[in-house]
């Protein structure tokens, strides 16, 4: 069921990014869902890389993302934790890039 559910997700962050101009290089699924032991509680964590994101601070990618979570959570009826990164970023070695790295990608095709 929660599959489905990110399926329709991937497809509703497909169209608010469209809406927003934000190129996408990858997006990933990360945390309890990628690696199948979520909980009643557990929400679906998703990164999004994109250059768009180049030398902004989390407030400004925040204001670029901003109605999101709630654009998701509303139509999906399930948890969000989004997390906006850089390709600098993700090629880095911060703690959160390599928690997303141990996802998988999706396409937004």
């Amino acid at each position: 069921m929660v599959k489905g559910k990110i399926k329709e997700a991937i497809g509703l962050l497909r169209d608010f990014l469209a809406r927003k101009n934000i190129s996408v290089d990858k997006v990933i699924v990360f945390g309890s869902q990628a690696r199948g032991d979520t909980g009643k509680n557990s929400d679906i964590d998703i990164a999004i890389i994109s250059k768009d994101f180049e030398g902004k601070d989390i407030f400004e990618k925040a204001e670029m993302l901003k109605g999101l979570k709630w654009f998701l959570t509303e139509r999906i009826l399930l948890p969000f934790d989004i997390v906006p990164l850089s390709p600098s970023e993700w090629n880095g070695s911060s703690l959160i890039a390599q928690f997303a790295k141990e996802g998988f990608e999706v396409s937004l095709s």
